[in-house]
């Protein structure tokens, strides 16, 4: 997999910080993924309340959903 240039200048900074902050720069990273992680369950969350809420509408057998 080739490298991109963000890839590469991000390598660069950190191959010239001294190891306590390489940490403090893995912990960051850390951070992000779990903040990601976080976000999408969150929007996963409110579209199967979404869907659970129009599911009752849907699912209406009086109602016709082509019917104006």
């Amino acid at each position: 997999m080739e490298e991109t240039l963000i890839e590469r200048k991000v390598l660069k900074e950190v191959e010239g910080l001294p190891s306590e902050l390489v940490e403090e720069v893995i912990d960051f990273i850390e951070f992000l993924k779990a903040k990601k992680i976080k976000k999408e369950r969150k929007d996963d969350s409110y579209l199967s309340l979404q869907q659970e809420n129009l599911k009752k509408i849907w699912d209406t057998k009086g109602e016709d959903l082509y019917e104006l």
